[in-house]
């Protein structure tokens, strides 16, 4: 047996001394569980630099460990969103809704929970579902009041296919956000609403406002053709409106609806003659 040098030799209780110190080092660093906070922060700096894989999976870790925490299923949603196509989220949103709408059950009165459970029914178009969460979001808006716009943005659109009055009132809050009080688009919304409402004086006065902000904005000005066409009866308005909605696509090197507006004003003006020739 080779002995020992003086450097080498270790005192028998220094020894299991540091064999001791590296078990405790091994088991600590190798065998002993994340809690759920510390897998939730991985999960959210995993988020930020967009690699969803990574933060969807450490949610799930997350929620093995406490089934409960609302914030690991919130996050869950939302990367189950951002790993899937808009058309794959319209066909299917089953896995990235259950996640929130337990989040809503848990957690009622958490901006955050009722935000992302609208947003997510918006995204999947079923707009009519997520106006109750999106409502109680904007009750509990002063939790973060940064995010009023897009829930009273998306509020709106909802209230719009729903044919629902108070879209006008969620329309009129937007005005107050910077990027939205000087947008046509916001009262061209106004006035498609007011128009299926069947407030064609509101409609005229919002469409105007559309075209205050933006005169050349196509589809306000086509907007503006078809009230006057089919609801005003006032077709010669509705010949000016649509041409210059048609001027404006063309402008824009926009085809869409062009071939539509130029088979009415045809028609229409075919109807201005008709009398004429009759006689």
């Amino acid at each position: 047996m080779t002995a020992l040098s003086p450097r080498q030799r270790l005192r028998p209780s220094v020894a299991l001394g540091l064999s001791a110190l590296a078990l405790a080092v091994a088991l600590t660093g190798c065998g002993a569980p994340e809690s759920p906070e510390a897998l939730y922060a991985r999960a959210t700096h995993a988020a930020q630099a967009c690699d969803f894989e990574e933060a969807l999976s450490l949610t799930q870790k997350c929620l093995d460990r406490r089934p409960d925490y609302v914030q690991a299923l919130i996050l869950t949603g939302y990367c189950r969103y951002r790993l899937l196509s808009p058309e794959q989220v319209r066909l299917d949103s089953s896995t990235l809704i259950a996640p929130l709408e337990r989040a809503v059950e848990l957690a009622p009165d958490d901006f955050l929970a009722q935000y992302y459970l609208g947003w997510m029914l918006f995204e999947s178009a079923q707009y009519g579902r997520a106006l109750k969460p999106l409502e109680r979001a904007y009750e509990l808006r002063a939790q973060c009041p940064d995010r009023d716009d897009s829930v009273l943005a998306m509020l709106s659109m909802c209230c719009i296919n729903q044919n629902l009055a108070r879209g006008r009132t969620y329309l009129q809050a937007l005005r107050r956000f910077r990027g939205f009080e000087r947008s046509a688009l916001l009262y061209n919304a106004l006035g498609y609403l007011s128009v299926r409402q069947r407030d064609y004086q509101g409609a005229l006065v919002a469409f105007t406002e559309a075209l205050r902000r933006e005169p050349r904005h196509a589809v306000t000005l086509q907007n503006l053709g078809v009230l006057y066409d089919e609801r005003l009866q006032r077709p010669d308005e509705a010949m000016r409106y649509y041409r210059e909605a048609l001027f404006a696509r063309q402008a824009m090197r926009d085809s869409s609806r062009q071939d539509e507006l130029t088979r009415r004003l045809r028609q229409l003006a075919e109807a201005r003659r008709r009398p004429a020739a009759g006689r």
